[in-house]
């Protein structure tokens, strides 16, 4: 018994001191290239994931500009946006985020400026006129990539895909990446989103509920002050309102109210910064009412997309 017991303890004893030495491995191999605890150099971005790497793209020192949201602005491309104004775009955008995740992203970008932002792009989606400002089943984000808390970090980094990652530091991968990183972030939904004309037509044919807020009150807004509060008076910060299918947007009563007061605190927020820029994209017109420029009816594809870019360019170089 007395043996058995003791090879019991000493395999538990075994087991906590090689987690924990897999667990310090990781903080110091730093395998999402977070700037924490790292004792190597700068994590290669095609070694990280496209969703985990916000952290290393939003401390890189190269991108004096930023495409802030979820998947609904990730058509906007960064690259495209670079050429066209001369600023360096990155794109850190969280699949299914809502308002607080998203201005983590933003808080994170800022911390990790040495100079003041030329501009900052926030993509606004639904969720932005909320009273809270949340989805209902949102998928878990990777905000502890970012926290404020090294804790915080330190305590989520031990993970399956960390350890690995951590491990490919000094030894090949024994994965085939399809498609390593885009170096800007840009989420190509060309690419990941086929356009088929039979589904296309029935995903826009689902019924559609908007959101009613008749209040006046929106607290994402109120965070987005917060969040840039370390920003700089003289970088221009652009809010664009993003394209929806054409019926999807409300076509009268409650609904129709509730769309202009949120529109209507959208133009007074940004009136109240210096340079501030508003693209109102939720509109009829002749490309949200063509089918074959979305995917569903919150997606929109890239002919939109370079629409928006277009007008996002002109007033930035118009107030540079």
């Amino acid at each position: 018994m007395r043996t058995w017991r003791s090879f019991s303890v000493e395999l538990i004893a075994i087991i906590i001191m090689t987690s924990f030495g897999l667990w310090v491995f990781v903080l110091v191999a730093d395998p999402y290239d977070t700037g924490r605890f790292s004792l190597f150099s700068t994590r290669p971005l095609s070694a990280i994931s496209n969703r985990m790497a916000v952290a290393s793209l939003g401390r890189n020192p190269q991108f004096n500009a930023v495409i802030i949201g979820n998947s609904h602005v990730a058509p906007l491309s960064p690259q495209r946006l670079s050429e066209s104004t001369g600023l360096e775009f990155v794109a850190l955008t969280l699949p299914g985020a809502s308002v607080a995740p998203e201005l983590s992203v933003l808080k994170w970008f800022l911390t990790h400026r040495e100079t003041p932002p030329k501009a900052i792009i926030i993509g606004i989606d639904d969720v932005w006129c909320r009273t809270t400002p949340r989805y209902i089943e949102e998928p878990p984000q990777p905000t502890w990539l970012i926290s404020e808390s090294p804790i915080a970090y330190a305590a989520s980094a031990f993970r399956y895909d960390g350890l690995e990652q951590a491990f490919q530091r000094f030894w090949a991968s024994s994965k085939t990446v399809a498609r390593p990183p885009n170096p800007r972030g840009f989420w190509d939904l060309e690419l990941d989103l086929t356009w088929n004309e039979e589904k296309v037509f029935g995903e826009l044919a689902k019924p559609w509920i908007s959101t009613i807020n008749l209040s006046g009150q929106y607290p994402s807004l109120k965070m987005l002050g917060e969040a840039l509060k370390s920003a700089s008076e003289h970088t221009a910060v652009a809010l664009v309102l993003l394209p929806v299918w054409a019926d999807t947007l409300s076509k009268g009563g409650q609904e129709l109210i509730s769309e202009e007061l949120c529109k209507r605190a959208m133009r007074d927020f940004i009136k109240s910064r210096r340079g501030g820029i508003l693209i109102d994209g939720r509109s009829t017109n002749v490309m949200t009412t063509d089918p074959r420029n979305f995917f569903d009816r919150t997606h929109y594809r890239e002919p939109i997309a370079r629409e928006i870019e277009t007008e996002l360019a002109r007033q930035l170089k118009r107030g540079s």
